[in-house]
């Protein structure tokens, strides 16, 4: 495995990137320089949640997918608008989020298409609660999808904080 330096390419703190010549690694400088942003909708959902809930834990949460989301399908990759229309919420019941509560309180929401949490997943098109049955249960995060014709939506989601 050898390694390329990209002659004035700067990644984090502005030090000179290198890429070394294999597919994870490769796949992760290629994922920097993508162009992606986060549903509109999602950025307000996070932006409630935090308002409503400031000391929660984050060690969770998260958007963009890493290379395993990517080797997939996944709502955490970016669609063909560059739009990510998922994110993880940590599941903190102590500081004011608990994954239950809050992944039954999402599915009211119409621009929802998937919620899932602790082996569990909601499915906008069946209406109804299934076992999950995905290479990662959800037990720390509550994982939700939105639909990308209503991704970008950005009213209030009803009832956080208030």
């Amino acid at each position: 495995m050898g390694s390329v330096s990209l002659e004035g390419a700067t990644g984090p703190f502005n030090k000179v990137l290198k890429i070394n010549i294999d597919k994870r690694l490769t796949f992760h400088a290629e994922r920097e320089n993508m162009s992606w942003r986060l549903a509109k909708s999602l950025v307000r959902l996070r932006d409630q949640v935090n308002l409503a809930a400031p000391n929660r834990s984050k060690v969770s949460d998260g958007s963009i997918g890493d290379q395993a989301h990517a080797a997939r399908v996944s709502d955490h990759n970016p669609n063909a608008q560059g739009v990510v229309c998922a994110i993880d919420v940590t599941h903190d019941p102590i500081h004011g989020v608990d994954g239950k509560i809050f992944s039954r309180w999402l599915i009211s929401d119409k621009r929802v298409k998937y919620v899932i949490f602790a082996g569990e997943i909601w499915k906008a098109r069946t209406g109804k609660w299934e076992v999950y049955t995905g290479p990662n249960k959800h037990n720390h995060h509550v994982h939700v999808s939105v639909k990308a014709e209503n991704g970008d939506e950005a009213q209030d989601w009803t009832g956080i904080g208030g």
